[in-house]
Protein backbone atom coordinates (compact mmCIF):
# COMPACT_ATOMS: atom_id res chain seq x y z
CA UNK A 1 0.00 0.00 0.00
CA UNK A 2 1.22 3.58 -0.99
CA UNK A 3 2.26 5.86 2.11
CA UNK A 4 0.19 8.50 3.08
CA UNK A 5 0.86 11.41 1.50
CA UNK A 6 -0.79 13.47 4.08
CA UNK A 7 1.57 15.59 6.71
CA UNK A 8 1.44 15.06 9.97
CA UNK A 9 1.80 18.11 12.35
CA UNK A 10 5.32 16.30 12.74
CA UNK A 11 5.98 16.30 8.92
CA UNK A 12 5.13 20.49 9.37
CA UNK A 13 7.72 20.93 12.21
CA UNK A 14 10.50 19.39 10.18
CA UNK A 15 9.85 21.27 7.13
CA UNK A 16 9.34 24.49 9.02
CA UNK A 17 12.77 23.90 11.06
CA UNK A 18 14.65 23.39 7.55
CA UNK A 19 13.39 26.41 6.46
CA UNK A 20 14.09 28.50 9.38
CA UNK A 21 18.01 27.10 9.26
CA UNK A 22 18.33 27.57 5.52
CA UNK A 23 20.36 30.91 4.07
CA UNK A 24 17.78 33.56 4.33
CA UNK A 25 15.58 34.59 1.42
CA UNK A 26 14.69 36.20 -0.54
CA UNK A 27 16.40 33.84 -3.14
CA UNK A 28 16.49 34.83 -6.78
CA UNK A 29 17.28 33.15 -10.25
CA UNK A 30 19.41 35.13 -12.91
CA UNK A 31 19.43 33.17 -16.09
CA UNK A 32 22.13 34.71 -18.64
CA UNK A 33 20.39 35.61 -21.36
CA UNK A 34 16.81 36.42 -19.51
CA UNK A 35 18.46 38.29 -16.58
CA UNK A 36 21.75 39.07 -17.27
CA UNK A 37 23.57 39.44 -20.44
CA UNK A 38 27.12 37.50 -19.35
CA UNK A 39 28.23 35.32 -16.88
CA UNK A 40 27.13 31.97 -15.01
CA UNK A 41 23.61 31.24 -14.11
CA UNK A 42 23.09 31.58 -10.56
CA UNK A 43 20.73 32.20 -7.33
CA UNK A 44 21.22 35.35 -5.68
CA UNK A 45 20.39 34.55 -1.75
CA UNK A 46 19.46 37.07 1.15
CA UNK A 47 17.95 39.35 -1.05
CA UNK A 48 20.34 42.68 -1.73
CA UNK A 49 22.75 41.86 1.17
CA UNK A 50 25.90 41.68 -0.50
CA UNK A 51 27.08 39.63 2.89
CA UNK A 52 24.86 36.62 1.58
CA UNK A 53 26.68 33.95 -0.93
CA UNK A 54 25.78 33.39 -4.44
CA UNK A 55 24.13 29.84 -4.66
CA UNK A 56 25.75 28.12 -8.10
CA UNK A 57 24.03 24.45 -9.08
CA UNK A 58 25.35 21.76 -10.86
CA UNK A 59 24.51 18.63 -12.22
CA UNK A 60 25.89 15.64 -14.00
CA UNK A 61 24.89 13.05 -16.30
CA UNK A 62 27.20 9.98 -15.16
CA UNK A 63 30.80 12.34 -15.83
CA UNK A 64 28.85 14.81 -18.10
CA UNK A 65 28.22 18.13 -16.70
CA UNK A 66 24.56 18.99 -17.79
CA UNK A 67 22.84 22.73 -17.91
CA UNK A 68 20.92 23.38 -15.01
CA UNK A 69 17.53 24.64 -17.12
CA UNK A 70 15.44 27.73 -15.77
CA UNK A 71 12.65 26.15 -14.67
CA UNK A 72 14.84 24.60 -12.14
CA UNK A 73 16.95 26.96 -10.88
CA UNK A 74 13.53 29.36 -10.43
CA UNK A 75 12.17 26.12 -8.68
CA UNK A 76 14.90 26.11 -6.12
CA UNK A 77 15.00 30.23 -5.70
CA UNK A 78 11.15 30.65 -5.46
CA UNK A 79 11.05 27.19 -3.14
CA UNK A 80 12.71 29.87 -0.37
CA UNK A 81 9.76 32.07 -0.15
CA UNK A 82 7.16 29.37 -1.13
CA UNK A 83 7.90 27.10 1.48
CA UNK A 84 7.10 29.45 4.53
CA UNK A 85 3.80 30.90 3.03
CA UNK A 86 2.92 27.11 2.16
CA UNK A 87 3.20 26.41 5.66
CA UNK A 88 1.33 29.45 6.98
CA UNK A 89 -1.56 27.89 4.59
CA UNK A 90 -1.27 24.85 6.07
CA UNK A 91 -0.84 25.64 9.56
CA UNK A 92 -4.78 26.81 11.48
CA UNK A 93 -4.94 30.13 11.89
CA UNK A 94 -7.15 32.17 14.06
CA UNK A 95 -11.20 32.76 12.43
CA UNK A 96 -11.04 36.39 11.77
CA UNK A 97 -13.96 38.23 13.70
CA UNK A 98 -16.70 39.56 12.18
CA UNK A 99 -20.28 41.04 12.86
CA UNK A 100 -20.02 41.64 16.40
CA UNK A 101 -21.48 45.30 17.26
CA UNK A 102 -21.54 47.94 20.27
CA UNK A 103 -23.02 47.40 23.59
CA UNK A 104 -22.97 47.70 27.16
CA UNK A 105 -20.79 44.96 27.92
CA UNK A 106 -18.53 45.74 24.73
CA UNK A 107 -18.66 49.60 24.30
CA UNK A 108 -14.86 49.07 22.05
CA UNK A 109 -16.86 47.25 19.23
CA UNK A 110 -18.00 49.44 16.47
CA UNK A 111 -21.45 51.07 15.84
CA UNK A 112 -23.59 48.99 13.11
CA UNK A 113 -25.77 52.35 12.89
CA UNK A 114 -22.27 53.92 10.99
CA UNK A 115 -22.36 50.95 8.23
CA UNK A 116 -25.85 51.07 7.12
CA UNK A 117 -24.96 51.76 3.50
CA UNK A 118 -27.97 51.46 1.01
CA UNK A 119 -26.11 52.24 -1.67
CA UNK A 120 -23.57 49.32 -2.07
CA UNK A 121 -26.36 47.46 -4.23
CA UNK A 122 -29.00 44.80 -4.13
CA UNK A 123 -26.83 42.14 -6.05
CA UNK A 124 -23.92 42.17 -3.88
CA UNK A 125 -25.82 42.51 -0.39
CA UNK A 126 -27.85 39.27 -1.54
CA UNK A 127 -24.30 37.45 -2.54
CA UNK A 128 -23.54 38.82 1.36
CA UNK A 129 -26.46 37.44 2.81
CA UNK A 130 -26.15 33.84 1.14
CA UNK A 131 -22.48 33.26 2.19
CA UNK A 132 -23.36 34.51 5.63
CA UNK A 133 -26.63 32.04 6.21
CA UNK A 134 -24.41 29.29 4.46
CA UNK A 135 -21.82 29.11 6.69
CA UNK A 136 -20.70 25.86 9.67
CA UNK A 137 -22.57 26.43 12.82
CA UNK A 138 -19.68 25.66 14.96
CA UNK A 139 -20.98 27.36 18.67
CA UNK A 140 -24.20 27.79 20.14
CA UNK A 141 -25.24 30.01 22.96
CA UNK A 142 -28.29 30.41 25.72
CA UNK A 143 -30.23 32.99 25.07
CA UNK A 144 -30.20 35.28 22.02
CA UNK A 145 -28.82 38.66 20.77
CA UNK A 146 -30.72 41.48 19.83
CA UNK A 147 -30.60 43.42 16.95
CA UNK A 148 -28.75 46.77 17.80
CA UNK A 149 -31.26 48.68 15.30
CA UNK A 150 -34.20 47.60 15.34
CA UNK A 151 -34.15 45.20 18.65
CA UNK A 152 -35.33 42.01 17.43
CA UNK A 153 -34.20 38.50 18.60
CA UNK A 154 -31.49 37.78 16.33
CA UNK A 155 -30.08 34.22 16.90
CA UNK A 156 -27.84 32.41 19.25
CA UNK A 157 -25.18 30.69 16.99
CA UNK A 158 -21.57 31.66 15.60
CA UNK A 159 -21.12 30.37 11.99
CA UNK A 160 -17.23 30.33 9.61
CA UNK A 161 -16.24 30.53 7.09
CA UNK A 162 -13.08 28.22 8.03
CA UNK A 163 -11.72 31.94 7.95
CA UNK A 164 -14.14 34.21 9.42
CA UNK A 165 -16.20 33.70 12.27
CA UNK A 166 -19.44 35.56 12.98
CA UNK A 167 -22.55 35.82 14.62
CA UNK A 168 -25.84 33.98 13.02
CA UNK A 169 -27.55 37.47 13.54
CA UNK A 170 -25.62 39.16 11.22
CA UNK A 171 -27.35 38.35 8.02
CA UNK A 172 -30.10 40.12 9.41
CA UNK A 173 -28.13 43.29 9.64
CA UNK A 174 -27.41 43.24 5.67
CA UNK A 175 -30.34 41.97 4.51
CA UNK A 176 -33.14 43.96 6.88
CA UNK A 177 -30.88 47.39 7.22
CA UNK A 178 -28.11 47.35 4.50
CA UNK A 179 -25.16 46.93 6.46
CA UNK A 180 -22.49 46.86 4.69
CA UNK A 181 -19.06 44.88 5.53
CA UNK A 182 -15.68 46.40 4.74
CA UNK A 183 -15.07 45.98 1.34
CA UNK A 184 -12.67 43.29 1.41
CA UNK A 185 -14.21 41.26 3.70
CA UNK A 186 -17.60 41.34 1.97
CA UNK A 187 -15.38 40.13 -1.20
CA UNK A 188 -13.49 37.31 0.68
CA UNK A 189 -16.62 35.82 2.12
CA UNK A 190 -18.64 36.33 -1.35
CA UNK A 191 -15.39 34.31 -2.96
CA UNK A 192 -15.18 31.62 -1.12
CA UNK A 193 -18.83 31.22 -0.83
CA UNK A 194 -18.97 30.48 -3.98
CA UNK A 195 -16.14 28.84 -4.67
CA UNK A 196 -17.05 25.59 -2.64
CA UNK A 197 -20.39 26.02 -4.42
CA UNK A 198 -18.80 25.77 -7.88
CA UNK A 199 -15.87 23.54 -6.80
CA UNK A 200 -15.49 20.04 -8.42
CA UNK A 201 -16.32 17.07 -7.01
CA UNK A 202 -13.75 14.00 -6.37
CA UNK A 203 -15.64 10.69 -6.02
CA UNK A 204 -12.71 8.89 -6.21
CA UNK A 205 -12.32 8.07 -2.76
CA UNK A 206 -16.09 7.34 -1.75
CA UNK A 207 -15.83 5.03 -4.89
CA UNK A 208 -13.02 2.89 -3.79
CA UNK A 209 -15.03 2.23 -0.69
CA UNK A 210 -16.95 -0.39 -3.13
CA UNK A 211 -13.43 -0.91 -4.77
CA UNK A 212 -11.87 -2.51 -1.74
CA UNK A 213 -14.94 -2.11 1.01
CA UNK A 214 -11.74 -3.98 3.85
CA UNK A 215 -9.49 -1.45 3.20
CA UNK A 216 -12.06 1.67 3.84
CA UNK A 217 -14.10 -0.05 6.67
CA UNK A 218 -13.02 1.88 9.84
CA UNK A 219 -13.33 -2.01 11.42
CA UNK A 220 -9.90 -2.47 9.39
CA UNK A 221 -8.13 0.20 10.99
CA UNK A 222 -9.11 -0.82 14.38
CA UNK A 223 -8.00 -4.30 13.71
CA UNK A 224 -4.57 -2.96 12.34
CA UNK A 225 -4.07 -0.53 15.78
CA UNK A 226 -4.29 -4.01 17.52
CA UNK A 227 -2.00 -6.22 15.73
CA UNK A 228 1.18 -7.17 18.09
CA UNK A 229 3.93 -9.74 16.90
CA UNK A 230 4.55 -10.19 20.31
CA UNK A 231 0.68 -10.85 21.50
CA UNK A 232 -0.86 -13.40 19.13
CA UNK A 233 -3.51 -14.72 21.90
CA UNK A 234 -4.27 -11.85 24.62
CA UNK A 235 -2.63 -8.56 25.24
CA UNK A 236 -0.74 -7.96 27.74
CA UNK A 237 -3.10 -6.40 29.58
CA UNK A 238 -5.76 -9.35 29.00
CA UNK A 239 -7.80 -9.72 32.59
CA UNK A 240 -9.68 -13.54 32.19
CA UNK A 241 -11.97 -13.26 35.20
CA UNK A 242 -12.98 -9.26 33.94
CA UNK A 243 -13.37 -10.43 30.46
CA UNK A 244 -15.68 -13.63 31.17
CA UNK A 245 -17.60 -11.85 33.74
CA UNK A 246 -18.30 -9.50 30.85
CA UNK A 247 -18.89 -12.47 28.38
CA UNK A 248 -21.87 -13.96 30.99
CA UNK A 249 -23.25 -10.65 31.90
CA UNK A 250 -24.05 -10.57 27.71
CA UNK A 251 -25.22 -14.10 27.70
CA UNK A 252 -27.90 -13.16 30.52
CA UNK A 253 -28.86 -10.06 28.98
CA UNK A 254 -29.41 -12.00 25.45
CA UNK A 255 -31.74 -14.89 28.20
CA UNK A 256 -33.46 -11.64 29.15
CA UNK A 257 -34.23 -10.05 25.78
CA UNK A 258 -34.75 -13.02 24.18
CA UNK A 259 -37.04 -14.99 26.96
CA UNK A 260 -34.39 -18.12 26.47
CA UNK A 261 -32.15 -19.54 27.98
CA UNK A 262 -28.40 -18.67 25.92
CA UNK A 263 -25.48 -20.14 25.98
CA UNK A 264 -21.65 -19.40 26.13
CA UNK A 265 -18.64 -21.41 26.44
CA UNK A 266 -16.37 -18.41 27.35
CA UNK A 267 -14.88 -19.14 30.57
CA UNK A 268 -15.52 -22.78 30.50
CA UNK A 269 -11.61 -24.40 29.69
CA UNK A 270 -13.13 -25.31 26.15
CA UNK A 271 -11.18 -22.26 24.30
CA UNK A 272 -7.45 -23.09 24.13
CA UNK A 273 -4.71 -21.82 22.53
CA UNK A 274 -7.03 -19.07 20.48
CA UNK A 275 -7.07 -15.46 20.50
CA UNK A 276 -10.54 -15.40 20.98
CA UNK A 277 -12.89 -16.22 24.48
CA UNK A 278 -15.81 -17.95 23.46
CA UNK A 279 -18.92 -18.15 21.76
CA UNK A 280 -22.39 -16.89 22.84
CA UNK A 281 -25.11 -18.76 20.91
CA UNK A 282 -29.33 -17.98 20.53
CA UNK A 283 -30.69 -21.14 19.37
CA UNK A 284 -32.65 -21.06 15.97
CA UNK A 285 -36.19 -21.41 18.12
CA UNK A 286 -34.89 -18.48 20.43
CA UNK A 287 -35.41 -15.92 17.83
CA UNK A 288 -37.34 -15.31 14.40
CA UNK A 289 -34.60 -15.72 11.47
CA UNK A 290 -34.68 -19.43 11.96
CA UNK A 291 -31.07 -20.16 12.25
CA UNK A 292 -28.67 -20.05 14.73
CA UNK A 293 -26.53 -16.92 15.93
CA UNK A 294 -22.97 -17.35 17.17
CA UNK A 295 -21.54 -13.81 18.57
CA UNK A 296 -18.03 -14.49 18.82
CA UNK A 297 -15.66 -12.45 21.51
CA UNK A 298 -12.52 -11.80 20.65
CA UNK A 299 -9.63 -11.35 23.68
CA UNK A 300 -8.40 -8.29 21.62
CA UNK A 301 -9.92 -4.62 22.23
CA UNK A 302 -13.35 -6.09 23.38
CA UNK A 303 -14.43 -6.96 19.65
CA UNK A 304 -17.16 -9.53 18.51
CA UNK A 305 -18.29 -10.92 15.05
CA UNK A 306 -21.56 -12.44 14.39
CA UNK A 307 -22.53 -15.02 12.34
CA UNK A 308 -25.44 -16.81 11.02
CA UNK A 309 -25.39 -20.90 11.87
CA UNK A 310 -21.39 -20.24 11.95
CA UNK A 311 -18.61 -18.53 10.34
CA UNK A 312 -17.47 -18.88 7.10
CA UNK A 313 -20.72 -20.26 6.20
CA UNK A 314 -22.83 -17.42 4.51
CA UNK A 315 -21.43 -13.93 3.14
CA UNK A 316 -22.21 -10.48 3.98
CA UNK A 317 -25.08 -10.70 1.89
CA UNK A 318 -26.56 -13.86 2.52
CA UNK A 319 -26.13 -13.29 5.98
CA UNK A 320 -28.10 -10.11 5.97
CA UNK A 321 -31.06 -12.27 4.54
CA UNK A 322 -31.19 -14.38 7.07
CA UNK A 323 -30.89 -12.26 10.21
CA UNK A 324 -33.75 -10.95 11.40
CA UNK A 325 -33.88 -6.85 12.22
CA UNK A 326 -35.25 -7.17 15.36
CA UNK A 327 -32.89 -10.20 16.08
CA UNK A 328 -30.12 -8.26 14.74
CA UNK A 329 -31.11 -5.22 16.75
CA UNK A 330 -31.58 -7.02 19.99
CA UNK A 331 -27.77 -8.46 19.72
CA UNK A 332 -26.34 -4.86 18.57
CA UNK A 333 -28.31 -3.73 21.66
CA UNK A 334 -26.63 -6.17 24.06
CA UNK A 335 -23.06 -6.04 22.85
CA UNK A 336 -23.01 -2.13 22.44
CA UNK A 337 -24.77 -2.29 26.39
CA UNK A 338 -22.15 -4.27 27.46
CA UNK A 339 -18.83 -2.09 25.59
CA UNK A 340 -18.42 -4.44 22.21
CA UNK A 341 -17.18 -3.13 19.26
CA UNK A 342 -19.17 -5.45 16.52
CA UNK A 343 -16.41 -6.34 13.49
CA UNK A 344 -18.03 -7.54 10.06
CA UNK A 345 -17.04 -11.00 9.72
CA UNK A 346 -16.50 -10.29 5.80
CA UNK A 347 -13.37 -8.55 6.88
CA UNK A 348 -11.71 -11.12 9.11
CA UNK A 349 -11.31 -13.05 5.44
CA UNK A 350 -8.55 -10.40 4.07
CA UNK A 351 -5.53 -12.81 2.88
CA UNK A 352 -2.60 -12.86 5.17
CA UNK A 353 -3.17 -10.55 8.04
CA UNK A 354 -2.20 -10.71 11.54
CA UNK A 355 -5.53 -9.22 12.54
CA UNK A 356 -7.55 -12.18 11.52
CA UNK A 357 -5.90 -13.79 14.11
CA UNK A 358 -8.00 -11.70 16.33
CA UNK A 359 -10.70 -14.21 15.99
CA UNK A 360 -8.39 -16.85 15.19
CA UNK A 361 -9.95 -21.24 16.13
CA UNK A 362 -7.74 -23.14 18.60
CA UNK A 363 -6.34 -25.11 15.18
CA UNK A 364 -5.89 -25.15 12.14
CA UNK A 365 -9.72 -25.68 10.83
CA UNK A 366 -12.36 -23.32 9.91
CA UNK A 367 -15.93 -24.05 8.89
CA UNK A 368 -16.33 -23.63 4.78
CA UNK A 369 -19.52 -23.24 2.89
CA UNK A 370 -21.67 -25.46 3.96
CA UNK A 371 -20.59 -25.87 7.26
CA UNK A 372 -17.75 -28.71 7.17
CA UNK A 373 -14.71 -28.68 8.77
CA UNK A 374 -11.61 -28.36 6.53
CA UNK A 375 -8.11 -28.82 7.51
CA UNK A 376 -5.55 -26.45 6.32
CA UNK A 377 -2.48 -24.89 6.48
CA UNK A 378 -3.37 -21.46 5.68
CA UNK A 379 -2.95 -18.34 7.32
CA UNK A 380 -6.96 -17.63 6.50
CA UNK A 381 -6.99 -18.78 10.19
CA UNK A 382 -9.36 -15.95 10.81
CA UNK A 383 -13.44 -16.50 11.65
CA UNK A 384 -13.83 -20.54 12.12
Amino acid sequence: MDEDPRLTDMDLDAIVERAATATPGPWKAFVEGRDHQSGDDFIRTGGTSDSAPDMYVSQYLGTSAVKVSAADLDFIAEARQDVPRLIAALRPQPLTLIGYWRSDQHPELPDPHEFVFPGAGSDVRDRLASALENGARVRFYMGYSECRICGALNGSAELTDGVHIWPEGLVHYVREHSVALPHGVTDALIRRYEELELSERDAGLWLRLTEDPVEAHPAWALLRSLDDATALERPADFDLATETDRAHRLTNRLSATFRWQITTDAGSGAVQDASFLGDVVVPADAGRSNAQVVIRLSNFGRLAVVAVEGFGIYDESEREALLDELDRSRVQEALREEGYVEVPEFILWRESTASQMRFAPPTNTRCRRGGSATSTTSDRGDTA
